[in-house]
């Protein structure tokens, strides 16, 4: 591309950053549904992580969140709640394969739109997301006692 000019290149350049973003993001998607396939299936283990969700601080997450990433500690314990929710409806009407990435699925974008009601942009939920997920995952390590 070396014998061609910038007005050329750039597009280019920049399709095919985009391309291999999104093919990076449909691989981790598709590695992430993979791996949970096997735990929404079982009731078992299901109900394991509804215990675990019970025993979790959401009061003490909600907060930390709401001061570190600017969340609003309501609209988290709202999401946090029906999280629960669905764990337990999860937990008593078992799925099979994809069926439970697909119920899954369904409630994740069922909580975006109600969230983005309030206005948040999806350059701003992620970096939230993130930041809630690694606060859930140091509770529930902490009280196994292996921080």
């Amino acid at each position: 591309m070396q014998n061609f000019s910038p007005e050329f290149c750039e597009p280019k350049i920049e399709l095919s950053v985009r391309a291999g973003h999104l093919l990076s993001r449909f691989a981790d998607l598709y590695q992430v549904s993979s791996a949970l396939v096997p735990i929404l299936s079982s009731t078992e283990q299901v109900k394991t992580m509804t215990s675990a969700w019970n025993n979790l601080d959401a009061r003490s997450v909600a907060d930390h969140c709401a001061l570190s990433c600017d969340c609003k500690p309501e609209v988290l314990a709202d999401v946090m709640n029906n999280f629960q929710s669905w764990l337990v409806e999860a937990g008593s009407t078992p799925s099979q394969g994809n069926k439970a990435i697909e119920r899954l699925g369904i409630w994740v974008e069922e909580v975006l739109k109600s969230v983005q009601k309030d206005g948040p942009t999806s350059r701003i939920l992620v970096p939230r997301v993130g930041f809630i997920t690694s606060q859930v995952v140091r509770d529930f390590v902490s009280r196994l006692g292996l921080s």
